[in-house]
């Protein structure tokens, strides 16, 4: 099990060999970490160098990495895709989506978002569609009424019939 953490807060060169973390320093020295050991690196130096070669095994490892900017703290965060296990299957499920599903959605994403884009400009805060069931197929109508379909509402009655919101 992958439990330790790993800080380079010294300029480095970060690379990978025989799936070992390499960190060269300025002074020549190069210790090594496997990376089945790794379960976080934290970089906390601006002039650390890093390949790709390493960024790529540490995700295919699930190691995360967190980067720090000029004031010592997180500026960003590399996260393993693979190792989300709903991920894949979100993925897996939106490919297999069928293109009529996939353009009420779109459809849908659209409205939401130019209405909330409306409503921070001072327009009234109408929901331009809203989710309606119409047998199996859960299409999305023009309303008119005021108040309160949320995005989550609307792709959820996108994808499951019958769901009102």
């Amino acid at each position: 099990m992958s439990t330790r953490t790993v800080e380079i807060s010294s300029p480095a060169r970060l690379s990978l060999r025989h799936r070992q973390l390499v960190v060269a320093r300025e002074d020549g020295a190069e210790p090594t970490v496997p990376i089945e050991d790794l379960a976080l690196l934290v970089v906390d130096n601006p002039q650390v160098v890093y390949t790709h070669t390493l960024l790529a095994a540490l995700a295919e490892a699930k190691v995360a990495v967190v980067m720090c900017g000029a004031d010592h703290l997180p500026a960003g965060v590399l996260l393993p895709y693979a190792a989300h296990a709903l991920a894949g299957e979100r993925l897996r499920q939106q490919l297999a989506c069928p293109r009529p599903l996939a353009k009420r959605l779109w459809q849908a994403i659209c409205g939401v978002q130019i209405a909330a884009a409306g409503g921070s400009f001072g327009a009234d805060r109408r929901t331009p569609w809203r989710a309606s069931a119409d047998g199996e197929s859960g299409s999305l109508r023009r309303s008119g009424k005021f108040g309160g379909t949320g995005g989550a509402a609307l792709l959820a009655a996108s994808v499951r019939p019958g769901f009102s919101a």
